[in-house]
């Protein structure tokens, strides 16, 4: 939901791809890494880099169970 709602912040339509970037703690790192490749089929997403970048064009920090994330998107 958040990838979702961050694409409508940046304008973007359901078939623009985009390159997703994550940055949070290492176990729901670990919890991602396994499930990358049905997140990025899920999210629209060419790529997937688990590290915070400042080449993004909508970003959204967050908690999932006490534990911080933060999520850029950028069309590619």
């Amino acid at each position: 939901r958040m990838v979702q709602g961050l694409r409508q912040d940046a304008n973007l339509s359901p078939k623009d791809n985009i390159f997703l970037m994550i940055d949070t703690e290492k176990n729901l790192e670990q919890i991602i890494d396994i499930n990358r490749k049905s997140l990025k089929k899920d999210v629209g997403a060419i790529e997937l880099e688990l590290k915070k970048s400042s080449k993004f064009i909508a970003e959204k920090e967050a908690n999932i169970d006490n534990q911080k994330i933060w999520i850029g998107i950028r069309k590619i």
